[in-house]
């Protein structure tokens, strides 16, 4: 049996194992042997947080992979390791515990996106109705295409949801149709646009100073509105905390091995902002440098994993390395 594993300690043996859906009794044999801090299972992910044994026999027998963790993560491990002490049988943790560790993993993550890219300044655009209608027309399409429809939308003076609303929806079409879908595309901008006059008088900051579980439903009430572009206008129009999760986020989390590839959308929402503090500004980069990463390096097909700067902490490069096939 091959374990996945995170060495969270430079001193003590602590590490964090990374347990793709086992059954439950090889978690509850690690508790038995008085290893485990705590095993926290979710229809994400199950980790197991042990100190292990220093003894050749006791690493053999859990085959233990030695990856680097971030420095956040240490700390933390070191925290827990210094009360137990080296030798020592761990004593079994809180779920908090687990929690803050898998926390302290994410924060590293993005310390590591953010000293490889640097701040993204996303999302690009002058106002809250802006980041909307761009986050409309960027589904299912690359943002260069957007940014040509956004052009040709402002040079017409139709860059706002009351322009769009009163403009024939051919016209709509004719300035939107770099971004694929084109068509019921302008029909979503209308509905929208609809939806903004009936209900809130056309006031967008009305609409956005909702509550943001209040504001999301109310998005997501609207035709052409999904889960994706609910969270883009909550975290990027209304700035308010809500995680965007996109087909780069469940590329690069499952590749790196913290998430489920067949996990829903809620899910994996659920998972982020169960782990991470509630903060625009963090969301905001967060998922800016996530899009930056599976844009260039993190690709669909022929991953670039040597100049990733998640190498170290991705189990999904070290099979893509060790491929012998011509990629």
């Amino acid at each position: 049996m091959h374990i996945r594993a995170l060495r969270v300690h430079e001193e003590y043996p602590l590490f964090l194992l990374l347990l793709a859906d086992p059954s439950q009794e090889i978690v509850e044999s690690y508790i038995r042997r008085g290893q485990c801090f705590v095993a926290e299972r979710t229809s994400l992910i199950v980790g197991v947080y042990v100190l292990i044994d220093t003894r050749p026999q006791t690493v053999e027998l859990v085959n233990v992979k030695e990856t680097a963790m971030s420095e956040q993560a240490t700390t933390t491990a070191a925290q827990t390791a210094r009360a137990t002490g080296p030798g020592k049988p761990a004593q079994r943790r809180s779920k908090g515990h687990a929690e803050g560790l898998m926390t302290a993993h994410l924060l590293g993550i993005y310390e590591r996106l953010f000293t490889h890219y640097g701040d993204r300044r996303w999302w690009p655009a002058d106002t809250p109705e802006e980041v909307i209608i761009g986050a409309i027309l960027v589904q299912n399409v690359a943002w260069k295409n957007v940014e040509t429809a956004i052009a040709r939308l402002r040079e017409k003076g139709w860059l706002s949801l009351c322009a769009l609303r009163e403009t024939a929806i051919e016209e709509v079409e004719e300035c939107i149709v770099s971004t694929l879908y084109y068509r019921m595309k302008a029909r979503k901008l209308q509905a929208f646009a609809a939806m903004v006059e009936t209900e809130f008088a056309g006031d967008v900051g009305l609409m956005l100073a909702l509550p943001a579980d209040e504001l999301r439903a109310r998005l997501l009430a609207v035709w052409g509105v999904g889960p994706e572009t609910a969270d883009d206008i909550i975290l990027y129009a209304a700035n308010q905390p809500s995680f965007v999760i996109d087909a780069y986020t469940r590329r690069i989390f499952s590749r790196l091995g913290l998430t489920d590839d067949k996990a829903t959308y809620d899910e994996l929402r659920a998972f982020f902002m169960r782990h991470l503090t509630a903060d625009v500004a963090l969301y905001n980069q967060y998922h800016a440098l996530i899009d930056a990463l599976g844009h260039s390096l993190c690709l669909k097909k022929r991953p670039r994993c040597r100049e990733c700067p998640l190498r170290a902490l991705c189990r999904s490069a070290e099979y893509q390395e060790a491929d012998p096939r011509p990629k």
